[in-house]
């Protein structure tokens, strides 16, 4: 599996805590209504140019890019091997003010800088990072600026120091810092590019989300009304929920093709969201497609939190997303 992480913005408005994706909130940050690429919101990060931060699963090359909108220089990511404390990096990308882009690393090799004027202000820009051999002294760089590679570096030392570890765990979503300026990211992706599948940079995708509209095979107990209409709610609310102790029992919901997305669409992936909390004892819930559950179980916590699922291909046929086959799809929580 490639897909670490990808995000929208536009199923949630917390960042942090109760329905939130992201471990650590970072200083002036905000879902806003605006100036979206894609769906009904983005990622605002004003003042200060710390964002919000996320632990991912280990790699050894790690790619992320996004959609990225700036009025002023600053940063735009940081990769780190200090899990959701993404601040202390191996690697950050920042814009300047020519509109050049610097690769920074803390390891000896120093920094590398684009040409100008690739950057564009007061507009959104794709970009896309990735460091192979991530956290080595003999690492490659590449950076994507709007559909070009625009810095590809070889023989770059990224280690941090310290004693750490060897690999990339953490990401941290930036802005360009000063009250004047402000960022907004959208359509986020994170990859794996050891795997053997969307091992390279996607260019500029859209991500959409896309609410159950009706029940498929339900088997937990609905708080009230029913099962699918508890867990419909954008933002999600907690206030009402489908709850089960039954190692085995499996809630699946119908999901339609999300809105804004044309029916003869190229998908790379699917990300399956779930926010979920322990109603009573201790359980693990997983994600199940269509009569195929995940591997990847998780202990749930007291509190809900949004936790992720992400496919490269559809785990009930094997095969990678179609548009037209695949949905509506049927998806939800399974006890393990």
């Amino acid at each position: 599996m490639s897909l670490i992480f990808l995000d929208s913005f536009d199923h949630y408005i917390d960042i942090v805590g109760a329905s939130g994706k992201y471990d650590i909130g970072g200083n002036n940050c905000a879902l806003v209504a605006g100036p979206q690429r894609t769906g009904i919101q983005c990622l605002q990060v004003i003042s200060a140019a710390f964002g919000p931060s996320k632990a991912i699963r280990q790699t050894t090359d790690p790619l992320i890019a996004s959609s990225y909108y700036s009025t002023g220089a600053g940063y735009a990511y940081f990769l780190s091997n200090n899990g959701a404390g993404a601040s202390v990096s191996n690697v950050r990308l920042t814009i300047n003010a020519d509109g050049s882009l610097t690769v920074e690393t803390f390891a000896g090799s120093g920094n590398f800088t684009t040409a100008a004027l690739l950057f564009h202000f007061h507009a959104y820009n794709a970009l896309g990072l990735r460091v192979t051999g991530c956290g080595s002294a003999v690492s490659r760089l590449r950076l994507w600026c709007n559909g070009v590679l625009v810095l590809d570096q070889s023989g770059v030392n990224t280690t941090n120091g310290g004693g750490r570890p060897l690999y990339c765990n953490g990401f941290q979503l930036m802005g360009c810092g000063g009250n004047a300026d402000t960022c907004y990211h959208d359509d986020v992706y994170v990859l794996d590019c050891t795997d053997a599948v969307n091992n390279t940079y996607l260019g500029a995708l859209r991500i959409y989300a896309g609410p159950p509209v009706s029940n498929g095979v339900v088997q937990w107990t609905p708080s009230a009304g029913t099962n699918w209409s508890n867990v419909n709610a954008i933002p999600p609310t907690g206030a009402a929920y489908n709850s089960s102790a039954t190692v085995g029992q499996a809630d699946q919901y119908l999901h339609p093709l999300p809105g804004g997305v044309p029916a003869n669409s190229t998908l790379f992936a699917v990300q399956h969201c779930q926010d979920l909390q322990i109603d009573s004892g201790a359980r693990s819930v997983t994600s199940d497609i269509a009569g195929t559950s995940s591997a990847a179980s998780v202990a749930l916590a007291n509190g809900f939190l949004i936790y992720t699922w992400p496919y490269d291909i559809n785990p009930a046929t094997g095969l990678p997303w179609n548009a037209g086959v695949d949905f509506p799809l049927l998806a939800g929580p399974a006890v393990t």
